[in-house]
This record gives C-alpha cells, structure tokens and sequence, in this order.
C-alpha cells in the first residue's frame, strides 16, 4: 500500500512538473525582447490640396532634423504616397513642409509598430497654425 502510495505521489509530481515547464515556455516565449522587430515604416498618404515638398524626421531627444527624406528632385503631390522605411524604434518628430514654405510639426510620435498617415487638407492647415 505504502509502494502504491508513493507510485501515485510520484506520478502527480512528475505531471505538475510537466505542467510547469509547458506554462514556463509558454511565458517565456510570449515575454520573449526579441519578438518585437526591430524597424518600422511610416507611410505619408497625402490627401490634402497641397504638395509636400520636404519630409524630415529627428529622434525627438535629438534635437536636429535630418535630411529631406524626399530626396532633392522629388515632390510628395496631392493624391500622392512616400513611405520611410528602416524606422528603428523609438520616439521621433516629423517635418512637412508644403508648397507655400508653410510647416507642420508633429511632435513625440512613437514608433513601435508600422504606421499610416492620412494628410488632410484641414488637418495639415491646422497643423501649421491656421
């Protein structure tokens, strides 16, 4: 009685112990840092009656914009798409600016996950002060 007794206890152990080691991986995958990725992409839809000449992002401690993400030649029109690719995470501010040398200015954008921007026409003017 006393061998069967202890069989059982062992074999409830070895089970609860199976149990944990599943929930343990379970939790160790899902806490998992590299799960994440480790870049993003903002894609710029512009909707508005403007065109956008001149894109520029700075991490927001930086201080200092970067350089116009467009390139010299090209012109972000109305109706038009740009996506910035190889965003690495973290908290960046956004430049536009348009035809009539008008900016806006988005400030502390977090980026930890793709993202889409829809530019309006009113929402650009707003942006930009009017």
């Amino acid at each position: 009685m006393l061998k069967e007794k202890s069989a059982t206890l062992i074999r409830l152990v070895a089970r609860l112990t199976m149990m944990l080691a599943a929930t343990m991986a379970l939790v160790v995958t899902a806490a998992r840092p590299g799960a994440a990725r480790s870049k993003y992409s903002l894609e710029i839809r512009n909707g508005s009656q403007y065109d956008i000449y001149d894109v520029r992002m700075s991490s927001s401690s930086a201080g200092l914009w970067g350089p116009d993400l467009l390139g010299p030649s090209r012109i972000l029109g109305s109706e038009s798409t740009f996506t910035i690719t190889d965003v690495v995470p973290g908290f960046y501010d956004v430049r536009l600016e348009e035809q009539d040398h008008d900016v806006c200015v988005v400030k502390n954008i977090p980026f930890f996950s793709d993202k889409t921007w829809d530019l309006t026409t009113a929402g650009l003017l707003e942006c930009e002060g009017y």
